[in-house]
């Protein structure tokens, strides 16, 4: 049995699962965000596996690892694929052999909002850097109660998840009369920028 994280990732105990990200307007799947997963009854959740990962110093390689896996997985499929705030402090997510950098849909790298504030040279000079070869940002759980908007607006992300706390029993919040009609609730929403305009999104799960 594997010991250590990259023992598991390597007897493949660690895996992606892939949720569905739908367009509302079109009513389609737009995409997929990979999360990472374990088989391992080392790891019990994905807290265990990222905080085991930092604490052998493996988190870049473990990154990289999961993103092959994703792009393997999802050919011609639009990605979401989260980074951890200690990935910026590695080099692995600039290296031009990265899977990211070859997978012929878009790439959506997915930073909570905490990020630009606790790394925010390294965020913006790394972010500057994969973007410059065509790969998107998201901001993910936007209201969570970390961010200074000045930060995640100065970085432009293409999409911006929403706090689910900001959207629970939406449709029994009269103030709120002027949403679009027809949406689910209980589900994590987003926007997304498109043209200067907007277009709803929601994770399933």
């Amino acid at each position: 049995m594997a010991s250590t994280v990259l023992e598991a990732l390597a007897a493949r105990q660690l895996y992606v699962a892939l949720q569905p990200v739908v367009n509302l307007r079109k009513r389609e799947v737009f995409g997929y965000e990979a999360l990472v997963r374990s088989s391992s009854p080392l790891f019990r959740n994905p807290g265990e596996i990222l905080k085991k990962a930092i604490e052998e110093g493996c988190l870049g390689e473990l990154g990289r690892g999961l993103r092959a896996m994703a792009v393997s997985a999802c050919p011609r499929t639009n990605l979401f694929l989260n980074l951890h705030p200690n990935e910026f402090d590695e080099g692995w997510l600039v290296r031009p052999d990265d899977p990211i950098f070859v997978h012929d849909r878009h790439i959506y790298l997915e930073i909570t909002e905490s990020v630009p504030l606790s790394h925010f040279r390294l965020c913006h000079s790394v972010l500057k850097e994969v973007r410059s070869k065509g790969i998107y940002l998201a901001v993910d759980d936007l209201g969570a109660g970390y961010s200074n908007l000045k930060y995640i607006a100065d970085l432009a992300p293409e999409v911006v998840k929403l706090d689910r706390d900001l959207i629970t029993d939406l449709p029994r919040q009269k103030r709120l009369d002027g949403r679009p009609r027809g949406h689910p609730s209980g589900r994590r929403w987003a926007i997304s920028r498109k043209n200067s305009g907007v277009w709803p999104f929601f994770w399933s799960g």
